[in-house]
């Protein structure tokens, strides 16, 4: 059966869900929930496959969702709205979010608008390169590739936006928390975007006790305080509690008496077309499991998303797809082939007109065969010497580890093709000075010219503002 298989991999559970389109909307065909508390990698390599025949499942495409709680996310704000330089500053940026060394963590963002001031804001995800390449090597065990791995945040909120679209109004802020078994996803989304995402280390099992529960309200305004301060102080029109069942009724009444707002109920199949071979697995899913993210992400293939991949496993899929491609190449020749040869069988009498017929066709295919791996030796030519000497990355990266902390850089612009300009404050003007001394000695610049400083006070404190030109050295 072909269809769109969801998978999640945690420390407690297996998830595993199936869903195709229809004319009714999505539809739910398998749905699957096992712990796997206590079990190897190899075990739980063995199980997935195993589970697949269960359920009668071709896993095509495969997406994986990736637990929140096992993620990063961050909102950030940048000087300029060109989608390039973003990238290029959150490259900058990434590593000082998490305490883990830059090539031990894989990422990916999304912009969300810009601000009153014309600032991008974006929304980034961070996660250990080791935790994602455990999935992948548990998966390449079993010979599945995933076609992406996406945030499980993401599917938590298209699920929402798919079982509550008639109450989700265009101008309105909602909260959004997803209780599972060891944590909480706490959302703040528009009926648009993704806003914030806060993983609460506050899950199903601890919700029982009271003291637990007084700690876990305490937790939700916390986030909400770091969203108001961080992006806008517009409160929530509403919750929407979603995730595991069990005690969900309760929580959502102590919810509404503490914060004083609307709760939303939702359960987990509300609003979902299931197939008649789901009725048995659906009362099978433990009442303490979430089962939110896989569904979100089952039911909407199309919506953009966080995704991560690894540097890697992006060159095995494209060395995969080449495959194809090449296969596809040589069966197309194979079959022009058999039919010229045909066409010759039919039309020669005698061996030597035959011959000298399939030596010229023979001729003809070889010119094209070459000239094909000529293309592709002057593709390799050409990766092999694209220069990321000359990459704009490698100065900014110089520039980032130079600047010292009394220096403020508020614009950095290359002008024509060797030169960069720096624009910022400083507390002191020597301080300015000292830059432009260590700036001297990088071996990427030469002949700083310190092109216009000034004072002048930014709420009442004299800052030194500077520009300072830096010709590249390539």
């Amino acid at each position: 059966m072909k269809s769109t298989v969801v998978i999640e991999i945690n420390n407690q559970f297996l998830k595993l869900i199936a869903a195709k389109p229809s004319l009714k909307g999505p539809q739910i065909l398998r749905l699957a929930v096992k712990s796997v508390t206590g079990l190897s990698d190899e075990d739980l390599a063995k199980a997935i496959p195993q589970l697949l025949k269960e359920l009668g499942l071709s896993p095509s495409p495969l997406i994986v969702s990736f637990p929140r709680n096992l993620s990063t996310v961050r909102n950030l704000r940048f000087p300029s709205a060109d989608p390039n330089e973003i990238s290029g500053m959150i490259d900058l940026h990434v590593g000082r979010q998490v305490p883990y060394a830059k090539e031990d963590i894989i990422s990916d963002y999304q912009i969300l608008g810009t601000d009153e001031v014309g600032y991008a804001k974006v929304i980034l995800a961070i996660v250990q390169r080791e935790a994602l390449k455990r999935i992948f090597n548990i998966l390449d065990q079993v010979r599945l590739s995933p076609e992406k791995v996406e945030l499980g945040t993401y599917g938590v909120w298209s699920r929402v936006l798919f079982s509550q679209k008639n109450l989700i109004r265009s101008d309105e802020l909602y909260l959004l928390l997803d209780i599972d078994r060891d944590f909480t996803d706490f959302i703040i989304f528009s009926k648009d975007n993704l806003l914030f995402s806060r993983s609460i280390t506050l899950g199903q099992e601890e919700m029982g006790e009271e003291i637990k529960r007084t700690k876990f309200v305490g937790e939700i305004k916390q986030s909400l305080v770091i969203f108001q301060g961080e992006e806008t102080s517009k409160k929530p029109a509403k919750i929407f509690l979603s995730g595991a069942q069990a005690g969900i009724k309760e929580m959502s009444e102590f919810l509404n008496k503490e914060l004083n707002l609307t709760v939303e109920v939702i359960t987990a199949f509300q609003n979902l077309s299931l197939s008649k071979n789901i009725t048995k697995a659906t009362s099978a899913v433990p009442e303490g499991v979430s089962i939110s993210g896989v569904t979100g992400l089952a039911i909407d293939t199309t919506r953009e998303k966080i995704t991560f991949s690894l540097p890697e496993i992006q060159v095995r899929s494209q060395i995969k797809k080449r495959t194809r491609q090449l296969v596809t190449l040589g069966s197309l020749l194979t079959y022009i082939l058999a039919v010229i040869c045909g066409l010759f069988f039919g039309r020669m009498y005698n061996r030597e007109a035959y011959l000298r017929g399939l030596r010229e066709r023979f001729e003809k295919i070889k010119q094209e065969t070459d000239s094909l791996a000529q293309k592709s030796r002057e593709i390799n030519i050409i990766k092999g010497r694209l220069d990321i000497q000359s990459s704009a990355l490698k100065y900014l990266y110089e520039i980032h580890k130079l600047v010292p902390e009394e220096i403020i850089l508020n614009a950095i612009t290359f002008e024509e093709a060797d030169k960069m300009v720096l624009r910022g404050q400083a507390k002191e003007m020597s301080n300015v000075f000292e830059f432009i001394t260590v700036l001297e000695g990088s071996a990427y610049f030469q002949k700083i010219e310190s092109k216009e400083t000034r004072k002048k006070k930014i709420k009442g404190r004299e800052v030194s503002e500077f520009e300072i030109s830096c010709p590249l050295i390539r």
